[in-house]
């Protein structure tokens, strides 16, 4: 949708947002996140390689995050 040629929204169809929490949707609608386009693949997805990440790098990544807030 636009208003005078500037885009304001996106119409998606409801099958998209549903079963999703409003503040999941606030957040689409600031545009901190896009919402999924198709159902998550659960299988592929846990088939997946897991990241390898040094400890002393997670630890620092927690210990930041709870001195945030």
């Amino acid at each position: 949708m636009r208003d005078r040629k500037t885009p304001v929204a996106r119409l998606v169809p409801p099958s998209a947002t549903a079963g999703l929490s409003e503040e999941i949707l606030e957040l689409a609608a600031q545009g901190l996140l896009r919402l999924p386009e198709t159902k998550l693949d659960l299988r592929a997805f846990l088939a997946l390689p897991a990241p390898r990440v040094a400890r002393e790098k997670v630890s620092a990544a927690i210990e930041a995050e709870r001195e945030e807030g």
